[in-house]
């Protein structure tokens, strides 16, 4: 199939650079999961991402049982200008926060090294590990990455299925048979998690598709669609992907229509 029929995360992944942008991310206020181009950053500390102003003051003042960020913005603040003389989890956020920039800019050997200085003061942050898993995937060293995922998966709580989501893909990115119905097991569990992301059922569709199963995959990407209504640009590449496979099945009209909606969504694609 076309190259528009793949998803995002698929594309720079193969060719080797990844677009931090597409990776999955919660937020430090109401704990659901978004992708990293809809999180902003606390403008102060650095240290924590939002999906909202909303859930920013919510976090400020500590609501909804956690903790006041206002207690902890000093102290992340401060751990970014000194690692060495804050505690692990601040040091290992601060290095977390430096690495995702050093990355942003390409600087790729820079931001594993961060990682790895990151996980010597918290060498159990789920945050920092989940990161370093994907940065081995993009190196190429995805035995490691997915090994990486899995730990995480298996030992870590995983409330918004964010692990889950981000080692199935891994692991639909090696594409063995054995790795494509893996990472259908674990996007069932982070769509299972996180109800309301499409791109978990977009891209286990993918997986059915790569697997000849195209009815059901047509059924995830159709469901996806349906959760993307107030998200332009992730409707946009479900359309694409369900228009792809219903063109390659014959289904000239319905593909067109798919496409129709995919460049409303998003005029630019």
């Amino acid at each position: 199939m076309k190259s528009h029929v793949n998803h995002p995360l698929d594309r720079e992944w193969r060719k080797g650079k990844q677009d931090d942008n597409y990776n999955c991310y919660d937020c430090d206020g109401c704990g659901k999961a978004f992708l990293t181009k809809d999180l902003n950053w606390c403008g102060r500390c650095h240290g924590v991402r939002y999906c909202g102003s909303k859930c920013q003051t919510a976090s400020w003042k500590g609501r909804n049982g956690r903790p006041a960020h206002k207690l902890q913005c000093e102290r992340m603040r401060a751990a970014r200008k000194n690692p060495t003389a804050a505690s692990g989890e601040d040091a290992a956020a601060a290095g977390f926060l430096r690495a995702s920039r050093l990355e942003a800019r390409g600087d790729v050997d820079a931001a594993a090294r961060e990682l790895d200085r990151a996980l010597k003061f918290a060498p159990d942050n789920p945050k920092v590990l989940d990161h370093k898993a994907a940065m081995l995937c993009d190196q190429g060293r995805m035995d490691e990455g997915i090994a990486l995922f899995e730990r995480l998966v298996a030992e870590y709580g995983d409330p918004t299925g964010t692990h889950a989501g981000n080692c199935a893909r891994a692991h639909s990115l090696r594409g063995m048979p054995a790795d494509l119905a893996r990472a259908l097991e674990l996007f069932a569990v982070a769509s299972a998690k996180a109800p309301a992301e499409p791109s978990w059922r977009d891209l286990a569709g993918l997986c059915l598709l790569h697997q000849g199963r195209f009815e059901e995959a047509l059924v995830k990407f159709d469901e996806a669609i349906a959760l993307a209504a107030h998200d332009p640009q992730s409707a946009s590449i479900s359309h694409s992907n369900a228009g792809g496979l219903r063109l390659r099945l014959g289904r000239h009209a319905a593909a067109a229509d798919h496409f129709r909606a995919a460049l409303r969504a998003d005029p630019t694609d």
